[in-house]
């Protein structure tokens, strides 16, 4: 349970992301470029290096993609969620939050939070969230959290929408 204590945002963001979002990726296209060089060379087989070449780069690619949307920080402060990715800083309301998804079909487990009015982060934030998370099946800890706590931010406006969860 994340607890703001004294007015002190709590991260809620796992500090890993930076690998996830830089590391791993960057990682990735050299080992590939490994592998098709070395190919290449000890085999003779100078047209795989196209082929592996290619190969590294679109999956780099891809994988880069999809690890560059998560946001670098994400602080709970009590009604508002703060997030940080690169020098952007926003601060986005509980009761502006109108979905919370959590994916546990790849590595890490993230969380996107889907916004009722697109901010500076678009209309969702992803962000790999701290803490263990179920190995098979149950939810995420810190959604189930934070699905509770938008429940409540809405309570005086419950007619206007239902907060939705969805877990894949």
């Amino acid at each position: 349970m994340i607890r703001v204590a004294s007015g002190q945002p709590q991260r809620i963001s796992s500090r890993a992301t930076f690998y996830f979002k830089w590391v791993a990726p960057i990682v990735w296209l050299l080992w590939g470029g490994a592998i098709a060089v070395s190919s290449a060379w000890f085999n003779g087989l100078w047209g795989m290096l196209i082929v592996f070449g290619a190969m590294a780069l679109v999956v780099g690619f891809v994988f880069g993609m999809e690890s560059w949307r998560l946001a670098d920080e994400v602080h709970d402060a009590g009604d508002v969620l703060i997030v940080r990715n690169g020098r952007r800083k926003v601060r986005i309301p509980l009761r502006s939050i109108v979905q919370v998804d959590c994916s546990r079909l790849g590595r890490p487990t993230t969380l996107t939070l889907w916004l009722e009015v697109p901010d500076a982060f678009a209309r969702r934030i992803v962000f790999v969230p701290v803490g263990p998370a179920p190995l098979f099946f149950g939810r995420h800890w810190l959604a189930e959290q934070l699905q509770s706590r938008i429940r409540q931010a809405l309570e005086p406006h419950a007619d206007t929408r239902a907060v939705k969860f969805r877990s894949a």
